[in-house]
């Protein structure tokens, strides 16, 4: 255990991620992950949100290979599913510090992905950001792009 987080390294690896996905998400969406630190945590730490947001780009990258083939989808469409519950959740000037590691983990989830529901769910995550047209990224503007831009490259 780190941080409150149990760390989970089994063969069921990819059900601990899947329902932990499944958790933050309906705590995103209640509102129960404190976007601030408050009490004690304010002056020793970050805020619940930023303990959470690189497992969260973490998940947007879950693969594990069993036996000939690989596992995951269900726990990279579930970190999609966290990333809509934040994105509707919070607002723009909370989700602001946040916004460009998760913007850059769904683009390369959207774009590379060899599941197309999880490309799916990556780009309609992209349009439930408030503030997505508007990043600066290395340098270019990110801006919401069309899906049908997307469907020849997953073709």
């Amino acid at each position: 255990e780190k941080n409150g987080v149990v760390t989970v390294k089994s063969a069921h690896a990819d059900s601990a991620w899947h329902g932990g996905c499944l958790v933050l998400a309906e705590f995103a969406r209640r509102g129960l992950i404190l976007p601030v630190a408050v009490g004690e945590a304010a002056t020793s730490g970050p805020s619940h949100l930023a303990l959470c947001i690189p497992y969260i780009t973490n998940a947007m990258k879950f693969d594990l290979l069993r036996g000939t083939h690989s596992v995951g989808a269900h726990v990279r469409d579930a970190a999609c599913y966290v990333c809509w519950a934040i994105a509707r959740a919070y607002s723009p000037e909370i989700l602001k510090p946040f916004i460009v590691g998760l913007t850059h983990a769904m683009l390369i989830t959207t774009c590379y992905d060899r599941e197309l529901n999880c490309r799916r769910a990556a780009r309609c995550v992209e349009y439930a950001y408030p503030c997505c047209d508007c990043l600066c990224w290395h340098g270019g503007l990110l801006t919401p792009t069309p899906l049908f831009c997307y469907r020849s490259l997953s073709i």
